[in-house]
């Protein structure tokens, strides 16, 4: 069975993009797979290597109801969406390479791109960037502008496939 992997950071323009992938994997016929990410920072260390802290203190049994609440509420919104199988899933790590290692196992990766206006609508965020640099399968980043998000206006998907990306 053929699957979409959509990132899902709890903002509004992350709920558009797992709402485009819904659709998609309806069209389709394809399962969802919703990843959150639990990003863990770097701490300076004195021998100059960054650690990592353990990340006990968040609850991500809370992250992943959060975020398959958002997904039951999207399926729920169209009947066309009633039908896609959908995986909920909480991830630790860095989100760009937690999106890179899910992408092994899917035939497409959506993530969003929050528009920044001006001439930040031309560069991708530093996520995007990497996953299209990087995953194992297509990319769809869904461009968002600021005046969109939760105005009902429609994302812009933008296709990215990582192999093309690779060769130039």
């Amino acid at each position: 069975m053929s699957r979409i992997v959509v990132g899902f950071d709890g903002s509004a323009s992350a709920r558009q993009t797992v709402e485009w992938a819904l659709d998609e994997a309806a069209v389709h016929g394809w399962d969802l797979h919703v990843i959150t990410v639990l990003e863990q920072q770097p701490v300076p260390t004195t021998w100059g290597a960054p650690a990592y802290l353990p990340v006990a203190s968040v609850d991500t049994d809370t992250l992943r109801a959060d975020a398959q609440r958002v997904v039951d509420e999207l399926v729920e919104a169209r009947t066309t969406r009633s039908g896609v199988p959908v995986t909920v899933a909480v991830g630790t790590g860095q989100p760009a390479a937690v999106l890179i290692h899910e992408s092994a196992d899917a035939d497409l990766l959506v993530v969003g791109c929050r528009g920044l206006g001006g001439f930040g609508r031309l560069l991708l965020g530093s996520v995007s960037h990497q996953v299209v640099q990087h995953a194992a399968c297509p990319v769809t980043i869904i461009h968002h502008e600021r005046h969109q998000v939760g105005t009902g206006a429609a994302p812009k998907p933008v296709a990215a496939d990582s192999e093309i990306s690779k060769a130039s």
